[in-house]
């Protein structure tokens, strides 16, 4: 599924002269770094400090030549099977919750710059196999100020996400992402 998402908005930026896609690889390659990195988050039941490594599913960038020059925007990807709960009891179980404060430490918290070595922005795209549990991540996201910002979310029927072919995941390139409260933002669109 992963592989299918990314690979989607690879070829939706090829048909395209104004944008270039960058891959994972190469930003970890430039920073000589792994993709899981360390973040401190504050776990909501105790109060605790815990550090929990922060493993995104994907990472890529995209270019977007304009005339004034190239802007960039880099993109981490996580692939929601609704495997996880979107709480837990504990902070050790990776949840949404969780996932939620982790990129608001990385993100809004300039972790990613350090960790990725970058100065452009970065944002979350959160692809979903339900429609119902897609509307209960932007539900908790609602009262997230900042975070609703970066956290984007796209839909893809779960028998699509099955098949994990690129052709039939091109929706998630051709559709724009939906905000908790804000309007949808289109990744290929400078």
């Amino acid at each position: 599924m992963v592989s299918s998402i990314t690979a989607s908005i690879e070829n939706g930026t090829r048909r395209r002269n104004d944008l270039e896609y960058i891959p994972g690889y190469k930003i970890l390659e430039r920073a000589n770094t792994p993709l899981s990195w360390p973040v401190t988050i504050t776990d909501p039941a105790t109060g605790k400090r815990v550090t929990k490594d922060l493993r995104p599913d994907a990472l890529f960038g995209i270019e977007y030549k304009t005339e004034q020059g190239s802007r960039y925007r880099f993109y981490v990807v996580e692939a929601d099977r609704g495997t996880e709960p979107l709480t837990s009891s504990t902070i050790n179980r990776k949840s949404a919750l969780r996932n939620i404060l982790q990129y608001e430490a990385y993100i809004l918290g300039g972790e990613y710059k350090k960790h990725l070595k970058l100065t452009s922005p970065m944002l979350v795209l959160n692809v979903l196999i339900s429609e119902q549990r897609m509307q209960h991540h932007l539900e908790s996201l609602s009262d997230c100020g900042a975070m609703r910002n970066v956290m984007l979310f796209s839909c893809v029927d779960e028998i699509l996400a099955q098949r994990r072919s690129v052709k039939d995941m091109d929706e998630v390139n051709s559709r724009p992402w939906l905000r908790a409260g804000l309007s949808p933002v289109t990744i290929c669109k400078r």
